[in-house]
This record gives structure tokens, sequence and C-alpha cells, in this order.
């Protein structure tokens, strides 16, 4: 009977060592735990939240880079403000300029009305880069010819035949006044459709329309702000890795929003040849960051 009561005894006495080693085991790792957290920007992470609530909450509110796909990682990274390319990429050195456009000018096709025009009237693309009739806008286009190698061809034709590397869209100024900023949107969303569809490996970059100077009546840059916007949410709603948005439209304005006096060509809505340098150089940069 005494063997008993002794074996019980140093039954319990192992039992209560055991608890004791596992509490100091695990207030060891808790101490460490929380000195790796203090590290961290934000300080400790409070008491009461257990380690899989906040693990989980952070993984509702922001997933990993390695669980999105490419397309979402350069959706988040394209709309917000912040990702857009500062003012110091337009402003390159003009080596700078000079490479971008050697690696670039030949792979690129703009597609527009009178004011993308300029681009080919003021000798910054080749003539066959530039697919522009005066007075079209989204909602006709395609029902437009345009002039290629000597042909009149729809645009849908001619993308199957020249099969671009970079499609940059320049169209709006005339829609504004004619559709809603929707009707806009829904107008582009089957423009883009239909390029991808003649030139599926082609890079499509939708252009933000741009602004007017303060003396023209045409409308107001207020206005264009909101189809502009209405551009970038539908391209941020394809989340399609060929399509982009780009406002270069934004460095030709000044501090009032109105379009800077030097770019304008005169009439108040069309763009001297100093601003498509500024808009090229700008859309090109993109390409590199694309």
């Amino acid at each position: 009977m005494k063997i008993d009561k002794y074996r019980r005894r140093q039954i319990t006495a192992l039992l209560l060592l055991i608890v004791i080693i596992a509490a100091m085991v695990n207030m060891v790792k808790c101490t460490a735990k929380v000195l790796r957290n203090k590290d961290k920007p934000g300080g400790l992470i409070e008491s009461s939240r257990s380690e899989s609530s906040v693990t989980e909450e952070k993984e509702e509110s922001e997933p990993e880079a390695e669980d999105l796909s490419y397309s979402e990682i350069r959706s988040t990274l394209e709309f917000r403000p912040e990702a857009e390319l500062p003012l110091e990429s337009v402003l390159l050195a003009p080596d700078d300029v000079s490479l971008i456009n050697e690696k670039y000018l030949d792979d690129v096709t703009v597609i527009g009305d009178s004011i993308c025009k300029g681009y080919s009237v003021y000798g910054r693309l080749k003539e066959d880069n530039v697919l522009a009739v005066g007075s079209i806008g989204v909602r006709n286009v395609l029902e437009s010819s345009f002039t290629y190698q000597g042909y009149e061809l729809g645009i849908t034709d001619i993308l199957q035949r020249k099969k671009p590397k970079y499609i940059f869209v320049s169209l709006g100024m005339n829609d504004i006044n004619i559709r809603t900023a929707e009707q806009y949107s829904e107008d582009y969303k089957k423009f883009i459709n239909e390029i991808r569809n003649a030139s599926p490996e082609s890079v499509v970059i939708a252009c933000a329309i741009t602004p007017v100077s303060r003396q023209t009546t045409f409308t107001k840059n207020e206005t264009i702000d909101q189809y502009n916007e209405a551009l970038r949410k539908l391209v941020f709603d394809l989340k399609d890795d060929k399509v982009f948005y780009v406002n270069a439209a934004r460095y030709l304005k000044g501090s009032d929003n109105y379009l800077i006096q030097d770019f304008s060509s005169g009439d108040g809505i069309h763009l001297a040849a100093e601003a498509y340098d500024h808009l090229l150089t700008y859309m090109l940069a993109m390409l590199e960051w694309i």
C-alpha cells in the first residue's frame, strides 16, 4: 500500500513538471513573437486578436501577390493614381527620347480623329502608322473608312493586315456632345473587342481625351474628365492583359485645369506640334513600363 502511494506521488510530480515545462515553452514562443512584431511597422498585435484571426483578416483585405493573376496585379497598379508615371518620366533627356523613339516608333499605330491626325501632320509618326479621320468618334469608327497604303478600308480590315504591336486609340472629342459617358464607355468596349478580334496579339492602349483651352465653348474640361474616368473604369473592369489606359493628356493642362496655351493650335481644341512631343514621349515611356 505504501508503495502505491509513493508511485502515485511520483506520477503526480512528473505530470506537474510536464505542465510547467509546457507553460515555459509557450511563454518563450509568445515572447519571441511579440519581439518580432514589435520590430514591424504598426507595432504590437493586440493580445485580444489571435494569430489566425489576424491572418484571415489580412487575406480578405490584401491578397498576397502570388495569389493574384498577372491581370489583377497589373490592374491594381495601373489604375491607382499614385501608380501612374510621374512627370519626370515625361520630361526625358533628348538622348533618352531618341532611344525610346527608335525602339518603339515603327511598332506603334494610332487610331483617332482630327486631333490624332496631328501625329502625322507634324511628322511625329509615319503616315501609315496614323489611322485618323476628322470628325469621327468611338460611336462610328467601325463604320468609317481610313486611307491605308492608297486604299480606303475599314479599321478592322487594316488591323488584320497590319497587326501592329501597339495600338493607341485616341478618340472621344467628337463623342462628348453626342453620347453620354455611359454610352461612350459601351461604344469603346465594343471597339476594343473588335480590335482584339482583328489583331489578337496587339497591345491596346486607350488614351485619355485631350483637354481644351479656356477660349473654346465646345465643351468643358470637367466634362472631359468625366468621360476619361468612364474610360479608365472600363479598362479596369476588362482586366485584359493586353488592354491599358494611359492619361498622357493630363500633362497638357495647367494648374487651372485648362489646356496650356502653348499647346493649342489656335482654336482651343486642336493641338500644336509641341503638344504631340509631350504626348508621344509619355505614351512611349509607358511602353517601357508595360
